[in-house]
């Protein structure tokens, strides 16, 4: 019997499939693009399937964090505006309705006399 010497192909290793590799990457760009709940949920969803076969993301973790400091930014940011709003409505009442001066900032008031009637 005659040997014959096949070339050998070399194997590559396995790669470990990552589930939850595309919805890191989903968190992190919802989170840079401001959507920051979004953002954190997907992180912890892709995170938690990653983690279930042994895998690291490191991406889902940085939209986990991108998405959190999102959401603290925005409530910061509402509460004052609102605060904000709220104090220039009680001026307001305090001063009446037209433009006034208070404290060197000007602040125009509706004139709370006028009436609005509609009409059939």
């Amino acid at each position: 019997m005659e040997q014959t010497n096949q070339p050998v192909q070399p194997t590559t290793p396995a790669v470990a499939l990552n589930p939850g590799r595309g919805l890191g990457i989903a968190s992190l760009v919802v989170s840079l693009a401001g959507v920051g709940l979004v953002g954190l949920i997907l992180g912890i969803i892709g995170l938690k399937k990653s983690k279930k076969v042994g895998q690291k993301n490191g991406m889902a973790v940085a939209g986990i964090i991108i998405g959190a400091v999102n959401i603290v930014v925005v409530t910061i940011l509402v509460i004052t505006l609102t605060s904000a709003a709220v104090t220039l409505v009680n001026k307001c009442k305090e001063l009446g309705g037209g433009t006034h001066v208070d404290n060197g900032v000007t602040i125009t008031c509706p004139s709370t006399s006028s009436s609005t009637t509609y009409t059939n």
